[in-house]
């Protein structure tokens, strides 16, 4: 390499070196520990019933196999009423590419009443609005229904952990990663790792969400947590799902954070008994 190609290749270097530092210094950071929940976290989330907060948890479907109310194909969206800006400037645009980054960890219990085969889903969503879609439940995982399901207007990107098996589904125990539909982008079976969402008898497990917003790389981790109040299990070396991925291209400018889930005719109580929430967004 000659020096004078050596010389412009040091600019080069330093100059995107300060675009990131001058792109890094635009946003701000929230950053939240939430749980065990009560009935002051109501004033925090945005709860679509039948879901609700009971019990040091998030019901994200209702959890009480003695209430008066039918456990079956029910959905429900519990998500932080705070939407959050994920992008700057026009979408059309390319001279400002950083995409908000954002860690997330958060500890489930995805109990089947009675032993009972379980069935839908439980999913980590960021999503365009409040709202939950009319008869979203059984496979659409209170993310989408049978008219919407697809919909690049759904503006909406979820981590979904699938206790049911579809048609276009590899099993009834897997992860995915949805984009607009329930149909995954790409899915990764826990059978093979010794993971079961929804076993005979409780079961708590961590799930680690971290998207970096420069690399646009999305990646998670699961790790089993012996007991319900006990210690956070370190999070594993190696994501059990990831993938490539912009979220500016997919995501409303301003969206929400939070959770989703639905039974269909077979029930489980999908709960979240702690949320840890760090997003550095856009001003």
């Amino acid at each position: 390499m000659g020096k004078q190609t050596a010389k412009c290749s040091a600019v080069v270097f330093v100059f995107c070196c300060f675009l990131a530092i001058v792109s890094a210094q635009k946003l701000d950071t929230f950053s939240r520990e939430y749980g065990p929940f009560n009935e002051s976290y109501f004033d925090i989330f945005e709860v679509e019933k039948p879901a609700t907060i009971s019990n040091d948890a998030l019901q994200v479907t209702p959890d009480s196999a003695s209430a008066d109310f039918n456990l079956t194909n029910n959905s429900g969206r519990i998500l932080f009423k705070q939407p959050f800006k994920l992008w700057d400037g026009d979408i059309a645009s390319s001279k400002d590419n950083l995409v908000a980054s954002f860690n997330t960890s958060f500890l489930i219990n995805v109990y089947r009443p009675k032993n009972d085969t379980p069935g839908e889903g439980l999913a980590f969503l960021i999503a365009a609005d409040l709202n939950l879609p009319p008869n979203s439940h059984g496979e659409f995982l209170g993310l989408t229904n049978a008219t919407t399901d697809g919909n690049v207007s759904n503006h909406l990107v979820a981590v979904e952990l699938d206790t049911f098996k579809q048609d276009f589904d590899p099993d009834d125990n897997h992860i995915g990663i949805d984009i607009n539909t329930v149909r995954s982008l790409k899915t990764e079976s826990l059978t093979p790792h010794n993971i079961t969402i929804a076993p005979k008898g409780p079961k708590f497990y961590n799930v680690w969400v971290d998207y970096d917003g420069v690399k646009k790389f999305l990646a998670v981790y699961i790790a089993e947590q012996v007991e319900k109040t006990g210690p956070t299990p370190p999070k594993p070396s190696s994501s059990i799902i990831s993938a490539d991925l912009n979220l500016r291209d997919y995501l409303n400018q301003y969206s929400y954070f939070g959770f989703s889930a639905s039974t269909g005719n077979a029930t489980q109580l999908n709960c979240v008994l702690r949320w840890n929430l760090t997003i550095h967004y856009f001003p």
